[in-house]
C-alpha cells in the first residue's frame, strides 16, 4: 500500500502593472472654440454654437484617447515586459520562445517542466504542417485543444504555401453550415485569413508586423501562437479596468485634464496547453 504526496495546486504570483494616457485643454483653446468654462461652472450652454464646438472638441479628444490607449496597451501585451521596468509582462513572456528558462508567475521553468509552454523555432516550410500537428497534440494532451490561433503575416504566407497540397483541409471547412472563404475580403473580420488549422481560424495579428517594424525583429513576422483561452486571461485589478480620470487643475494654470488608466496583469493557470512556432 502506498500513499503519494500530491502537489496539484501551485500558487502563482503575477505582479500587476499600470497604464495611463490623457490629454489637456487650456482655457484659451476652449474659448477659441466658442466654449466658456470656469472653476465655478462647467462648459457654457448659452448657445447652440458653443455646444456644437464642445461636442466636436471633446468627442474627438475622448475618442482618440481611448483608441490610442487600447492600441498601445494591446502592443505592450504582446511583449515580454523587459522593454521598461514598469511594463506589463505580455504574451512573449507567458508563451516563451525559450520555455526551459526563466520564471513565470513566480514559478521557475528551469526546474518545473510542467510549467513550460511548447515551442518550435526556425521551422522550414516543408515541415511546417507536420510540426504544427505535433505541437497541437502536445497542447491537447495537457489541458484541451487550442481555440485561438494568431500569427504574423510572414507565417500566414508560409502556412498557405505549406498547405497548398491540402488546401481543402486547411481552408475550406464547414462552419455552421457555411464554407470558410480563402479570400479575406469576403470575411466580416478584417484580420481573417480564410485559413484554418484543425478547424480553428488562423487570425492575422497586425501588431506582430508593427512590432517587427518598430524593433527590427523580423521573427515576429513568422510567429504563430496556439492558445487555449480557457487558461490565459487578462485580469484587470478590481475597480481599475479602463477608468476615466479628471484630476483637479493646478492652481496657477488654467488647464483642465482628462485621463484613462488601467491596472492589471496577463495571467495563465496552465502553461503546457499553449505553443509558439516560428518559420525559418
Amino acid at each position: 500500500m502506498r500513499y503519494n504526496k500530491k502537489d496539484t495546486i501551485r500558487q502563482t504570483n503575477f505582479p500587476w502593472s499600470g497604464a495611463h494616457d490623457g490629454f489637456n485643454l487650456n482655457e484659451d483653446t476652449l474659448l477659441a472654440n466658442g466654449i466658456t468654462i470656469t472653476d465655478n461652472a462647467g462648459p457654457s450652454t448659452n448657445s447652440g454654437a458653443e455646444m456644437l464646438q464642445l461636442t466636436n472638441l471633446f468627442e474627438e479628444n475622448m475618442e482618440t484617447l481611448r483608441l490610442g490607449f487600447e492600441e498601445k496597451l494591446d502592443y505592450e501585451l504582446h511583449l515580454d515586459g523587459t522593454q521598461h521596468p514598469d511594463a506589463i509582462a505580455g504574451l512573449d513572456h507567458l508563451v516563451s520562445m525559450t520555455p526551459e528558462s526563466g520564471s513565470v508567475g513566480g514559478i521557475d521553468r528551469d526546474t518545473n517542466e510542467w510549467w513550460r509552454n511548447h515551442a518550435a523555432t526556425g521551422v522550414a516550410t516543408t515541415e511546417l504542417v507536420n510540426t504544427m500537428e505535433g505541437l497541437w497534440r502536445d497542447c491537447t494532451l495537457n489541458g484541451g485543444r487550442p481555440n485561438f490561433i494568431i500569427a504574423g503575416s510572414g507565417f500566414v504566407d508560409e502556412f498557405r504555401a505549406a498547405a497548398k497540397d491540402e488546401i481543402a483541409r486547411y481552408t475550406i471547412l464547414k462552419t455552421s453550415g457555411q464554407n470558410a472563404q480563402l479570400d479575406p475580403s469576403i470575411e466580416a473580420q478584417a484580420t481573417s485569413t480564410g485559413l484554418h488549422f484543425q478547424q480553428v481560424p488562423i487570425v492575422w495579428d497586425p501588431t506582430f508586423d508593427a512590432i517587427a517594424n518598430d524593433l527590427g525583429d523580423d521573427s515576429w513576422l513568422g510567429r504563430c501562437y496556439m492558445l487555449n483561452t480557457n487558461h490565459i486571461r487578462l485580469r484587470p485589478a478590481a475597480g481599475h479596468d479602463m477608468i476615466a480620470r479628471k484630476p483637479n487643475r493646478q492652481y496657477d494654470y488654467y488647464i483642465w485634464y482628462w485621463g484613462l488608466t488601467f491596472k492589471g496583469s496577463l495571467t495563465m493557470n496552465r502553461a503546457n496547453c499553449h505553443a509558439v512556432i516560428t518559420t525559418a
